[in-house]
C-alpha cells in the first residue's frame, strides 16, 4: 500500500510541476516555412539562434563560405534517429541549443515512406513492390509523421520545419493554391500545429525576399502571432519572434 501511495504521490507532484499559465507555457515559436527551391528557406533558418539544422536533402551546402556556416548541423540517417534525438531533447540534453530546424519536413515525408516500402520487401522476402507504397503505408506515415511534429511541437525548444510548395486546384474557386508537400489531410494536420505557416518567395529580378503570413485563396498560410504583417519584406527569425514575445509577455 505504501508503495502504491508513493507512485501515485509522485505522479500528482510531476503534474503540478507541469503546470502553469498560458504566458508560462508558450515561450518557444514553432514555424513551418514552405517555399520553391533557392527562395533561402535554408538561410532564413539559420537566422534563429543557436540552430541544430537535422539536414534531410543536404541543403545545408548553401550556407558554407556565409556568415552561417559555423551553425550545427546533423546529418539525417532514419526516422529512428529523429525521434532518439527528440527524446533526448526532451529529456533536457544538449541544453545549449535553442532552436531545432527540420530540412526538409516534406522531405523527411518522402524518406518514412521509402523506409515503410523498404522494411515492408525486406519481411516479406522480396515478394512485395521495393518502389511503390500501398494505402497501408501512407496512411502509417501519415501518422509516423503526425507525432514527430507533435513531439516537435511539444520540445521546451524554437522549431523550424521547412517544406517545399504544392500547388493544388482548389474544386471551389478554381484557383491554384499553394501549401506545403504533404498530402491534403496532414497539411491540415500542420497547419493547426505551428504558430505561423509562412510562404517565402524570392524575386529574381530584385533579389528581394518576401514571406506571406495572412492567408490568401492562393495561399494555405497563417500567424497566430499579433503585430506582423500580411507580407514580411526580408524576413529574419528575429522579426517574428520579437513579435511573438511582445505578445507573451516574454
Amino acid at each position: 500500500m505504501t508503495d502504491k501511495k508513493e507512485e501515485v504521490d509522485e505522479i500528482l507532484a510531476s503534474l503540478e510541476a507541469r503546470i502553469g499559465t498560458v504566458a508560462t507555457k508558450n515561450k518557444h515559436l514553432k514555424m513551418l516555412v514552405i517555399g520553391d527551391p533557392g527562395s533561402g528557406k535554408t538561410t532564413f533558418s539559420a537566422t534563429a539562434p543557436n540552430n541544430l539544422i537535422v539536414d534531410i536533402e543536404k541543403g545545408t551546402a548553401v550556407l558554407v563560405g556565409t556568415e552561417f556556416q559555423d551553425t550545427k548541423v546533423l546529418e539525417y540517417k532514419s526516422f529512428y534517429q529523429l525521434e532518439m534525438l527528440i527524446k533526448k531533447l526532451s529529456e533536457g540534453a544538449f541544453p545549449d541549443v535553442e532552436t531545432i530546424t527540420i530540412d526538409s519536413i516534406s522531405e523527411l515525408g518522402k524518406r518514412g515512406l521509402e523506409e515503410l516500402t523498404e522494411d515492408k520487401y525486406v519481411k516479406s522476402g522480396g515478394t512485395s513492390n521495393r518502389f511503390v507504397a500501398e494505402v497501408s503505408e501512407h496512411s502509417e506515415n501519415n501518422e509516423h509523421m503526425r507525432r514527430i511534429v507533435s513531439s516537435l511541437r511539444d520540445l521546451e525548444r524554437n522549431i523550424i520545419c521547412i517544406s517545399h510548395i504544392r500547388e493544388q486546384v482548389d474544386k471551389r474557386t478554381g484557383l491554384t493554391v499553394k501549401r506545403a508537400d504533404f498530402s491534403e489531410r496532414l497539411a491540415g494536420t500542420m497547419n493547426g500545429i505551428f504558430d505561423i505557416v509562412g510562404l517565402l518567395r524570392f524575386d529574381a529580378e530584385t533579389g528581394e525576399r518576401t514571406m506571406q503570413v495572412h492567408p490568401t485563396k492562393d495561399a494555405l498560410v497563417k500567424t497566430r502571432v499579433n503585430g506582423l504583417p500580411a507580407v514580411v519584406d526580408d524576413p529574419k527569425w528575429d522579426i517574428f519572434f520579437n513579435a511573438f514575445k511582445a505578445q507573451h509577455n516574454i
